[in-house]
């Protein structure tokens, strides 16, 4: 995270290794985990991104997580999710700093 804020792509999310891209367009997110490491020192907020943001239901409604240090959330994303696109495909994280997320999105 760079200056406090950093937007996931999912057409576009960094594979295992730095070579690597990974791109989910035309699947749907199945799963998403999110974790704040026990090391920040702050508040992270995970969500729909400002543009082209990935809605979590049929609607594409914006969503927001607020996760505590050590905290973490599994969302079951529902079926009727958007599939990724250009128009559906960011997700938002803010929090100050250089504080670390983990992540896992699952899609399909």
């Amino acid at each position: 995270m760079t200056a406090g804020a950093v937007t996931l792509d999912l057409t576009a999310l960094p594979g295992y290794s730095g070579d690597e891209t990974i791109d989910f367009t035309g699947l749907k997110v199945q799963f998403a985990f999110f974790r704040n490491k026990s090391t920040n020192a702050n508040v992270l907020s995970v969500g729909k991104g400002a543009a082209n943001g990935y809605g979590l239901n049929a609607a594409g409604t914006a969503w927001t997580l607020s996760l505590d240090p050590n905290s973490s959330a599994l969302i079951r994303v529902p079926n009727t999710a958007p599939d990724v696109a250009g128009g559906a495909k960011d997700i938002d994280i803010a929090g100050t700093g250089a504080q670390v997320i983990e992540y896992i999105l699952i899609a399909g």
